[in-house]
């Protein structure tokens, strides 16, 4: 079985997201940092809205229904869901890069197609570092968030 080119192991590393953790040195190649960035989504995510509710009167509420504190909806999306999709991300990106590795180690590729799938590898690598689709998808974020 031969070894998949560097490329094809890293075909899920990247995009905005990795490169701007990356940046202010939340990840770095052998520590991930998995506590630190969760707990920093959080505080990004949750304390926010904690801190608005709190102000506007609804962080605990009058009753359980206006309640933020016991809205069990928002706290599993930002305390429980938000770090396990941290945590899935490092433990999965790299499982599916080496399973993308895998279609031509077992021959799914045939040897005249290797250029096309070379291509399609280099063509999603190329389009996740692409930083004018970044722009694009950071600008149709903010026109849509207007309506």
């Amino acid at each position: 079985m031969k070894a998949a080119p560097a490329a094809e192991q890293s075909i899920f590393a990247g995009g905005p997201p990795t490169r701007f953790q990356t940046w202010v040195g939340l990840i770095k190649p052998s520590q991930p940092h998995l506590v630190h960035r969760a707990l920093i989504a959080i505080t990004i995510m949750w304390v926010p809205l904690a801190v608005l509710t709190g102000i506007w009167g609804d962080l605990i509420g009058a009753g359980a229904r206006n309640s933020f504190l016991f809205d069990f909806g928002a706290q599993a999306r930002f305390l429980i869901v938000l770090p396990l999709l941290i945590y899935a991300e490092s433990h999965c990106l790299p499982k599916l890069s080496l399973l993308a590795s895998q279609f031509m180690d077992a021959g799914l590729v045939g040897v005249s197609d290797y250029p096309r799938y070379r291509a399609a590898v280099s063509s999603t690598i190329r389009l996740l570092n692409s930083t004018s689709l970044d722009d694009a998808l950071a600008a149709m974020a903010s026109v849509t968030a207007g309506h």
